[in-house]
């Protein structure tokens, strides 16, 4: 068992959390105790597949179900478009965002344009507080110099991505996004098929991401892209507001 003092929460959405993923070999017995050693205002337990020994006594000890988190890896050889996307992505660049591009991206998400993560569709939460995760999260990543991209099509900006430079020539995927304007249209594979070109360029041999099971479109779009599973974690959540 790994806990995570997961001081971002607070800071992001106001809540005291800790992120607890349970390992292969952990066992039942004592489980309930050693949680109980984290459990405060907001506990996410992750759990690998096929331990419905855990998930039961998860269950009976108070936490919810919210999503499955799959975690993808792809190597680099750039994969082949379909001919129309193909006509799409001559119209496609990518560049490096300036702060008045990130002051838009930040609107974008007020807007709305995650709607299916974990916290956005829990009752305990506000769809603000959400939003406010989303670009705390951002923020926090580019003070540790990860890079975030405007998406360009037909010269307009059409969402973002982010990306961490390589560790062990592995590039990981943060996030990106459509603004809303373009949800909807066959354009969310171009933010990745982007940060495969960045990735080579930065040296990288593989990409590697996370997707939860409640956003359906990414799933496809991971799918179609040839990426390959690699993890797999049932996500459980407790709140236990603590005066």
């Amino acid at each position: 068992m790994i806990g995570i003092h997961a001081e971002w929460e607070k800071r992001n959405m106001g809540v005291n959390c800790w992120e607890i993923e349970i390992e292969n070999n952990d066992m039942t017995e004592n489980m309930e105790k050693e949680l109980s050693k984290y459990e405060t205002d907001y506990t996410v337990v992750k759990v690998p597949v096929c331990r419905m020994d855990i998930n039961q006594l998860l269950c009976g000890l108070g936490y919810t179900f919210v999503e499955t988190l799959i975690k993808f890896r792809r190597k680099l050889e750039i994969p082949v478009l379909k001919t129309i996307e193909e006509k799409l992505y001559d119209k496609i660049s990518y560049e490096v965002m300036s702060m008045a591009d990130i002051s838009k991206c930040m609107q974008e998400i007020d807007s709305g344009i995650f709607m299916t993560d974990r916290v956005c569709i829990d009752p305990y939460f506000s769809a603000q507080q959400a939003y406010d995760r989303y670009k705390g999260w951002i923020w926090q990543e580019i003070e540790q110099n990860t890079q975030i991209y405007k998406i360009i099509y037909r010269d307009e900006k059409i969402g973002f991505s982010m990306l961490r430079k390589p560790e062990q020539k592995v590039c990981k995927y943060l996030l990106s996004g459509l603004y809303q304007k373009y949800t909807g249209k066959g354009l969310g594979i171009y933010p990745h098929f982007c940060m495969f070109q960045e990735s080579a360029k930065l040296g990288a041999s593989e990409i590697e991401g996370a997707v939860s099971t409640n956003n359906q479109p990414a799933l496809n779009i991971h799918t179609n892209l040839g990426y390959s599973v690699y993890k797999i974690y049932y996500v459980f959540v407790k709140h236990c507001p603590i005066d």
